[in-house]
């Protein structure tokens, strides 16, 4: 059994591995007929290399090492199991150094009894209000170390408490002086939970009804770029308590052939003793509302009546409208989620290299859409999904300058908050795809192919000037930049003689962003354009391959070779163009007669020790880019002429 090690602790406390761990797990697994059990799972991750420019920022040149192990342990005897993970990372690939006790919970459980005690996860519902997770490959953690009691108070009622806290790591978004690999801020909150659950009442339907409230410690600063010392300075350092509470409840009920499910949950969130904050760069004090009301809707129906099937859902969420400046630079939003609140998407995440570059940059705060999948099984071989998702923001945004140069914002709500809004203030999104899934079972051979095609905006900004050289007129500018994507990620694995098999992993992706300025005069009098506004328009094109070639034979050992290239940096600034920089990989490519320019060789052997030990082993350059998880997102960065080796086993 392999123990899930995906995990990061936001406590940087150093330990040691605490005797009355061991002595519990000796106690516990006093082993004796089939009562007892013990599993232990490792991950072990080494990287050195080089990091290359970033997009926004330049650190070329600086030595970039990872060190990180993972050793997971669960124990267990009757109603008793223990289960804990210990940290050596110096440090790890994201996120800071941790040497000591990761994670650890004792649980208790019977037939209608059980209670956890340390690092909790689970959610309630679909995660409206409240889900505890984490994800260590983009240090995530929004688990609670506290207690949980579940009571089955008979067979058809229950009754769950949860009380505790929990320290969640926060990154800016890339950009200049940003450090990718540290943690710019935690959020901090205790939290206290309550939810009584009915099962078949009638046969069929689970309804549940909860309050969650928080009380979080929420960083408000700004982070600002000094060019002179190539790093950023933090100023407007403020800590803000907030309360929230959250009631909600949800229904589901499952048929024969069909699933329907609908959650609301509504959000009432008061800062503590602040009305007001103050600004260094503007030299003003910010007014704030005290409290914040907002809520969050989802809903979802699931139909399979045979051989084919079809899914549709919903989503309505609205916590925070805040404005543009404080929306794209999380520290100051002042009302964003707590970090316990991770509903569902709405839309597809996927697994394809390119298109998880190129995700979706979804508000949780602030987003209404659907999606539909149709699933049909042409036959027992052949599998075929069309999926379709939309979504878009409720506020529109803008900046209105008033003669005398001040300015503020002002904010317009989309016709219907039910539905979407298709203009481009509003953020629209939309992605249509295709996958089949076809096996040979005679030829040994398996295909999936995808088609996906992406709508996004990625900015707005409107500006009204409310003065011109003219007398009574103003302008309105307008710009925008939108981004239009065509992904093919295409795995074909052909089956060997001799336990051999050849994988080959293959994207295509073409992107296309629009820049859009519109400039326009307007009579402040009567709202009227007086002339033909100026519009212009530009478009940029990247096209990006990613390509994975492995063969190997089943639990022995496997090779394989990466290729990763891009027609164009955003940057603008190229990559692998100096030949005395080049690797043995690129020098091979070079001599063949391709310019590794703004291309990413590897090459990967894997060898299984036994079938639960592995150890893979890489060499070559890896681009960076962002990895998401549930809809949150990190930008990791590459690695030039690196060297990485990761180790899992089980036992």
């Amino acid at each position: 059994m392999l123990i899930v090690l995906k995990q990061s602790h936001p406590y940087n406390r150093v330990s040691r591995l605490p005797l009355w761990l061991l002595v519990a797990v000796n106690l516990m697994v006093q082993l004796s007929g089939g009562e007892s059990y013990l599993s232990i799972g490792m991950l072990s991750q080494y990287g050195r290399g080089v990091l290359p420019s970033q997009e926004l920022s330049d650190t070329t040149g600086a030595p970039y090492i990872y060190s990180e192990h993972l050793l997971g342990i669960t124990a267990g005897r009757g109603s008793w199991s223990l289960w804990t993970s210990l940290e050596l990372s110096a440090p790890p690939r994201i996120g800071p150094p941790l040497t000591g006790l990761h994670k650890l919970r004792l649980e208790w459980s019977d037939s209608r009894i059980r209670f956890q005690l340390g690092d909790l996860y689970g959610l309630f519902g679909r995660g409206l209000a409240l889900n505890m997770w984490e994800d260590q490959d983009i240090d995530w953690d929004s688990t609670v170390r506290g207690a949980w009691l579940t009571l089955g108070m008979n067979k058809w009622l229950g009754l769950d408490l949860l009380h505790g806290t929990s320290v969640t790591a926060r990154h800016l978004p890339a950009g200049p002086g940003i450090d990718p690999r540290r943690r710019d801020y935690n959020d901090k909150a205790r939290t206290s939970a309550i939810r009584l659950e009915a099962r078949y009442l009638p046969a069929g339907l689970t309804s549940g009804l909860y309050l969650v409230a928080v009380k979080a410690e929420n960083p408000w600063f700004n982070q600002v770029f000094n060019p002179a010392s190539s790093a950023n300075m933090v100023i407007d350092s403020t800590t803000l308590v907030t309360n929230s509470y959250l009631p909600g409840g949800y229904l589901e009920f499952l048929g024969n052939n069909f699933d329907a499910f609908v959650e609301l949950t509504g959000r009432f969130q008061q800062v503590d003793e602040t009305d007001s904050l103050y600004s260094t760069p503007d030299q003003t004090w910010i007014p704030i509302d005290n409290t914040n009301r907002g809520g969050s809707v989802y809903a979802s129906l699931s139909h399979y009546p045979g051989r084919w099937g079809w899914t549709l859902e919903y989503k309505n969420y609205l916590l925070d409208a805040a404005d543009p400046d404080n929306r794209q630079y999380p520290p100051r939003r002042v009302y964003r989620r707590n970090s316990i609140q991770s509903p569902p998407l709405g839309f597809k995440e996927h697994s394809s290299t390119l298109l998880g570059r190129t995700h979706h940059n979804m508000d949780f705060e602030d987003e209404v859409g659907f999606q539909i999948e149709l699933n049909w099984e042409v036959t027992q071989d052949a599998l075929l999904t069309f999926n379709f998702a939309r979504a878009s923001r409720h506020y529109a945004f803008a900046k209105v300058i008033e003669p005398d140069f001040s300015s503020a914002w002002r904010r317009e709500s989309s016709p219907n908050r039910l539905w979407l809004a298709n203009d481009e203030a509003y953020y629209p999104f939309k992605e249509l795809l295709a996958e089949i899934q076809y096996r040979y079972l005679p030829g040994n051979f398996d295909l999936m192919a995808l088609i996906s095609r992406q709508d996004d905006m990625l900015s707005y900004q409107q500006t009204n000037i409310l003065f011109s050289g003219e007398p009574g007129t103003g302008q309105d500018i307008i710009n925008w930049e939108r981004r239009k994507l065509l992904t093919i990620p295409t795995q074909i694995t052909q089956g060997l003689p001799n336990g051999w098999g050849l994988t080959l992993h293959w994207e295509h992706q073409w992107e296309e962003t629009e820049f859009y300025s519109r400039l326009a005069k307007r009579d402040l009098n009567t709202g009227v354009i007086t002339a033909e506004p100026v519009e212009t328009s530009k478009t940029a094109s990247i096209y990006q391959r990613y390509v994975a070639i492995t063969i190997s034979r089943s639990s022995r050992y496997s090779l394989g070779f990466v290729y990763d290239s891009v027609s164009r940096m955003r940057t603008g600034r190229s990559v692998n163009v100096v030949p005395g920089d080049d690797n043995p990989l690129e020098r091979l490519l070079r001599r063949a007669g391709i310019d590794p320019k703004n291309k990413w060789l590897g090459v990967q052997a894997g060898y299984y020790f036994t079938p639960a030990t592995e150890l893979t082993v890489l060499y070559g350059s890896i681009q960076g880019g962002l990895k998401c998880d549930s809809g949150v997102c990190i930008y990791v960065p590459g690695m030039e002429d690196a060297i990485t080796l990761r180790l899992t086993s089980s036992w």
